[in-house]
């Protein structure tokens, strides 16, 4: 059975959150990582991430403008950090995002993220299994 708790309310509290690994105590509970993974196949995140040590699908996107997520880049970010990302993706833009919209002559998509709000697809348990999953990709974790 699905929690009935909305994931805005995690949004609400992760708002104020820093992307940073220094916070005192996590606020995302560790999940379930393998469903994680699965849940970052099954919405197709892949179409526009890599993960790092993670096999996905292939999806024909160029190179600059897909996202590697868990490896050096994201080093600092904690299972916070990558929820407070999935539930408010404009509040940090990629640059190679920003510099491939740019390259192309549309600096104002640049300034948002092309990922969609999964504030009313996600509930409380998956959004914590893809944030578990992505931050044990982390290469501080290793």
């Amino acid at each position: 059975m699905k929690p009935s708790i909305p994931c805005a309310l995690i949004a609400l509290a992760l708002a104020s959150v820093p992307a940073r690994a220094e916070l005192p105590a996590p606020i995302v509970p560790a999940g379930d990582p393998v469903r994680g993974e699965q849940l970052f196949v099954e919405r197709r995140c892949y179409r526009c991430h890599t993960v790092e040590h993670a096999d996905m699908p292939d999806f024909d996107l160029p190179a600059a403008l897909k996202v590697h997520l868990g490896g050096t880049g994201h080093a600092q970010w904690s299972r916070d950090a990558y929820a407070q990302a999935i539930m408010n993706p404009d509040h940090v833009v990629a640059p190679q995002y920003q510099a491939a919209m740019q390259a192309a002559g549309d600096p104002g998509a640049a300034k948002e993220t092309p990922m969609p709000n999964f504030n009313r697809e996600l509930v409380v348990s998956e959004l914590i299994d893809l944030a578990t999953f992505l931050a044990a990709r982390a290469p501080h974790l290793k």
